[in-house]
C-alpha cells in the first residue's frame, strides 16, 4: 500500500531547544509555535492560552515502511517497533509539531514523551495529555477542553509525574488515562490530535490513590478537564493537580485507515459514519453532473442585454 512521502529534515532540529528568553533561537520558536496553533485554530479557539515555557516532543514509533504491517506470507500482525529512546533524524516527523500529518499505521502505540523545562525546574512535575476535538470528525468548532462546554474532546491518554529539567531524554511518569489511538471517521478528512503539557501544582499521590474503573468509550469521547465526574478517583486527583491552561502545546493531525475499524470491532462499537451537510452535498452532486446535464441557452432581457447563466437543471 503506498503511503506519504514526509519532507526532508530541517538542518537545525527544533526539538533540542532548551526554554531560555535570552535565546534568540527559542524566541523565535515560541512565535512561530504561536503562530502555527492559532492557524491550525487551536488558539485560542480551543486552548484560551498557551505559555510556551516548556520544549515539548512527542514521537511516535514510526517506521518509514508500508501501511499494511503484516507478514507477507501469512498475513499476520508484524511485531511493533520499539519505543523512541533518543532524538533521531529518522523520527522527527514522527514527532508531533505544529500540524503536521502522520499515518495513522504509525500512531498505533503509545509515544515516547520528551520535554526540557526553564532552570529551576528539575524538581517539578509535569502532565501530558493528548486529546482531539474533532471527534468523530470536524463539526464542533465551539469545543473547549474545558468543562463549561457540552462538547468535550476525545482522550488518547494522560501522563502524570513527568519530571522537569533540560536533559533529552524519554520522560516516565504514571500513565493515568492508557493511550487509544486516534479515531479519525473514514472519507471525513484529517483530524487534529492536541498534546498539551501542564505543569502540575503537586505529584500525584499515584500509591495512595484507591483503585477505580477505566474510562468508558463514551466517557473517552466526551472528556473534559476539571470536569465532576463520579468515580475515576485517580483520575480526579490528576485533574486537581492540573491548572487550566498549558505551559506547551503542540499537534499532529491524521485520517482514517483500517485500524480504525479493527479497533471498533474489538470493543463492539459501531464505526461512526461522516454525514455530509446540505451546502456540501450539493458542491458533491453538482461536480458530479456531466456537461449534457448542464445545458445554457442565452435569454434576451427587456432592455436587450443577454442572459448566458439559465442552467436548465436543478440541484436538489
Amino acid at each position: 500500500m503506498e503511503r506519504t512521502d514526509y519532507p526532508v529534515v530541517p538542518e537545525v532540529d527544533h526539538r533540542r531547544f532548551v526554554p531560555d528568553n535570552e535565546s534568540a533561537a527559542w524566541v523565535d520558536h515560541r512565535a512561530k509555535a504561536a503562530q502555527y496553533l492559532s492557524k491550525h485554530e487551536i488558539c485560542p479557539q480551543l486552548l484560551p492560552f498557551v505559555a510556551h515555557e516548556a520544549n515539548l516532543s512527542v514521537i511516535f514509533n514510526g517506521l518509514y515502511g508500508p501501511k499494511a504491517r503484516r507478514d507477507p506470507e501469512t498475513g499476520e500482525a508484524l511485531p511493533s517497533p520499539p519505543p523512541v529512546t533518543s532524538l533521531q533524524d529518522k523520527n522527527f516527523w514522527f514527532t508531533s509539531h505544529y500540524g503536521n500529518y502522520i499515518e495513522l499505521c504509525e500512531l498505533q502505540e503509545a509515544p515516547s514523551i520528551f520535554f526540557t523545562t526553564p532552570k529551576g525546574t528539575e524538581d517539578c512535575f509535569y502532565t501530558l495529555v493528548i486529546a482531539s476535538p474533532d471527534f468523530p470528525y470536524r463539526t464542533h468548532p465551539q469545543n473547549r477542553l474545558d468543562r463549561n462546554h457540552a462538547q468535550g474532546f476525545f482522550i488518547n491518554t494522560m501522563v502524570s509525574n513527568l519530571r522537569g529539567g533540560q536533559t533529552l531524554e524519554a520522560k516516565k511518569g504514571d500513565v493515568i488515562v492508557p493511550y487509544v489511538a486516534p479515531l479519525p471517521t473514514e472519507d471525513a478528512g484529517t483530524t487534529r490530535h492536541i498534546c498539551m503539557l501542564f505543569k502540575q501544582f503537586h505529584r500525584v499521590a499515584i500509591e495512595a490513590a484507591p483503585v477505580s474503573q477505566p474510562l468508558t468509550f463514551s466517557q473517552r469521547s466526551n472528556f473534559r478537564l476539571h470536569e465532576d465526574r463520579k468515580g475515576l478517583a485517580l483520575l480526579k486527583d490528576a485533574e486537581r493537580s492540573l491548572p487550566a491552561d498549558p505551559v506547551a502545546a503542540t499537534c499532529f493531525q491524521t485520517k482514517w485507515d483500517i485500524q480504525v475499524q479493527e479497533y471498533y470491532e474489538s470493543i463492539n462499537e459501531p464505526e461512526p459514519a461522516f454525514q455530509l451537510d446540505e451546502e456540501l452535498g450539493a458542491i458533491l452532486r453538482y461536480n458530479s453532473l456531466t456537461s449534457a446535464d448542464l445545458r445554457v441557452r442565452a435569454r434576451h432581457q427587456p432592455d436587450g442585454a443577454t442572459n448566458m447563466g439559465m442552467v436548465q437543471r436543478q440541484l436538489v
